[in-house]
């Protein structure tokens, strides 16, 4: 865990200091009445939160130091629900919806929070929380923290919150997934940069998910990031290792970084390329999963990794060089929809390469199409035009289920807008569906048909 800044501790010192002089703490401690915490909360959460996106924005690998200066007692318990959720939400997961490894930071939020003063006003806030904290952890570390617990009140507190239908993984996904649409929007992705080989095979996977996480941000400085991959990077004990390709990708791609840098992200694929037969394979695999996360694809990226890879192999070269032709260009381009031909025809139709190229391409149709309202559906049907060369070309059937689903997804919404079936705007968007979407086999006449059916009312009894 990397130190808090002294700017930041500064600013928090100055808040605690703030809150403790403040009048409705002294109301509150006088009366005890909920509605002066509250009145506190109002005053200093926003300014704590505040602080909290300034680090996460500028210096997000001492996001957990921050939570954990704000467990002093003097702060009140404020904002402490708050990082509770994001501690939560932090860890790494396994296929079974449960932590790869124990959560200290959640762990110490919590007990920080049970030990309160103010316990009983903090746990109306935490109660969905810690339900999905104890769902993904282990029933020893479950057990193991509430017996740290004295309090009997707070203890049954915590008992209750470890629900028997989270034992059922179905319903531990969809806990963890209506939680974490919560948060959408929200900085809290933290990492720590291992230091030795045992330290990487532990913290390979939230490392790559937090330089993910922030390669998807706009607006935010990650030069406080790049002494830290650097030194991590002349590791020599990791070189070579199968699990640094995609973090290699993710760096080489979409941060910037100066020429010694670059320097030691090419030593390190070099490495990879070296001890791994499959590199080419892997690296690909690693590449369509990007852009299936939806992760940007521009010019500007596909330049850095051709700046960075394209020296490595004809296959690097003459993939980024179309990638970036394609998003300078576009796909209606002729040259462009027979370059894409071209390559896609040069390798088998399963290789990574072309799976992950057919990705690319959905990709941006799936970006020109996702502010589309119903009203441009003059717009939609000059897109699809655009896509049937390619659906010609890659003949897959992956590819074209996902442009499927993507325009019905379209009409559908002009469907519910366009009310009046004699209506011009409906009957356009009847009878282009009725004829393309027939024709590339999205669908069969019968489909088209049952699409437009209205359907009746069942009558009362």
């Amino acid at each position: 865990m990397l130190a808090l800044d002294k700017l930041y501790m500064s600013e928090l010192d100055k808040i605690k200091e703030e809150v403790q002089a403040s009048d409705a703490l002294a109301q509150y401690l006088d009366e005890e009445e909920e509605s002066f915490y509250l009145e506190m909360r109002n005053e200093f959460e926003p300014r704590m939160l505040a602080l909290y996106e300034q680090v996460a924005k500028e210096n997000p690998l001492q996001l957990m130091a921050f939570e954990q200066y704000i467990l002093d007692e003097a702060y009140e318990g404020l904002f402490l629900p708050k990082v509770l959720g994001y501690a939560v939400l932090r860890g790494e997961l396994n296929a079974d919806y449960k932590y790869l490894v124990s959560q200290d930071q959640f762990s110490a939020i919590l007990l920080a929070i049970c030990n309160s003063a103010n316990f009983e006003i903090l746990s109306k806030r935490i109660g969905q929380t810690v339900q999905l904290g104890f769902a993904l952890s282990s029933d020893i570390w479950v057990t193991s923290l509430v017996e740290q617990i004295t309090n009997k009140r707070v203890k049954n507190f915590l008992m209750t919150q470890k629900m028997p239908q989270y034992r059922v993984f179905e319903n531990r996904r969809a806990l963890h997934f209506r939680y974490n649409k919560q948060f959408k929007g929200e900085i809290f992705s933290s990492a720590e940069f291992p230091k030795s080989f045992g330290e990487f095979k532990v913290m390979h996977l939230p490392l790559r998910h937090f330089l993910l996480g922030r390669a998807m941000l706009a607006d935010v400085d990650n030069s406080s990031i790049l002494p830290h991959m650097k030194e991590f990077l002349q590791l020599e004990d990791i070189q070579g290792n199968e699990e640094l390709i995609y973090i290699l990708m993710i760096f080489g791609k979409y941060f910037n970084y100066d020429e010694s840098v670059k320097d030691l992200l090419s030593a390190s694929i070099d490495a990879c390329m070296a001890t791994d037969a499959e590199f080419d394979i892997k690296w690909f695999s690693y590449l369509d999963e990007l852009y299936a996360r939806g992760v940007e694809i521009s010019k500007d990226n596909a330049q850095q990794s051709l700046d960075l890879i394209g020296d490595k192999g004809d296959l690097f070269e003459r993939y980024y060089t179309l990638i970036k032709d394609v998003s300078s260009k576009g796909v209606s381009d002729d040259k462009i929809v027979e370059s894409v031909k071209v390559f896609h025809s040069s390798y088998e139709g399963l290789s990574k390469q072309n799976v992950a190229l057919r990705t690319a391409i959905y990709r941006v149709f799936e970006e020109e199409m996702k502010d589309l309202e119903p009203l441009q559906y003059s717009q939609f049907f000059t897109v699809f035009k655009q896509m049937i060369p390619y659906i010609e070309s890659f003949r897959n059937q992956r590819f074209n289920q996902n442009l499927k689903d993507l325009c019905l997804k379209f009409v559908k919404k002009c469907i519910k807008t366009f009310t009046d079936k004699r209506g011009r705007d409906y009957q356009d968007v009847k009878k282009f569906v009725a004829t393309n979407f027939v024709d590339v086999g999205f669908m069969k006449d019968k489909e088209v048909v049952a699409l437009f059916k209205t359907k009746r009312k069942k009558k009362a009894e």
